[in-house]
């Protein structure tokens, strides 16, 4: 077979690939953009503002009071980074998945989940999920 064919080939390959994985990481970006914003507000202490950035079913689940006591002692009050190995969004619903790095002297790593779900156009935070 001729060496520029292959040549071609394999540049065709390998552009549809980086378009496909940059497409991919395009259309979940505004999930992870809600995702670290909601980290970062609740590593901050602006509790009630993380608060604000859950679904309506998470809003009306639990009171702020509760929600309050369970995220400020909780790992999420010391985020530092977040890396993200996987990335989804079906319809109105996403998923994150990946490692979340603390200031915590013994769980400086733990993996994270995060379902969100669209509400009037936002992406919104669901579940939280540590392990």
């Amino acid at each position: 077979m001729n060496k520029k064919l292959l040549g071609g080939a394999g540049i065709f390959f390998a552009i549809i690939f980086v378009t496909t994985v940059g497409g991919a990481l395009l259309l979940t970006q505004p999930l992870v953009n809600a995702t670290e914003e909601y980290l970062v507000l609740i590593s901050q202490g602006h509790i009630d503002q993380a608060f604000q950035m859950t679904t309506g079913k998470v809003q009306a689940a639990v009171n702020f009071i509760e929600f309050e006591e369970a995220n400020s002692e909780s790992l999420l009050a010391k985020y530092v980074d977040v890396s993200w190995n996987h990335r989804s969004i079906t319809g109105d619903s996403g998923e994150l998945q990946g490692t979340l790095y603390t200031s915590d002297e013994v769980y400086s790593e733990v993996g994270i989940s995060v379902t969100l779900e669209k509400e009037n156009g936002k992406w919104k935070i669901f579940y939280v999920e540590l392990w």
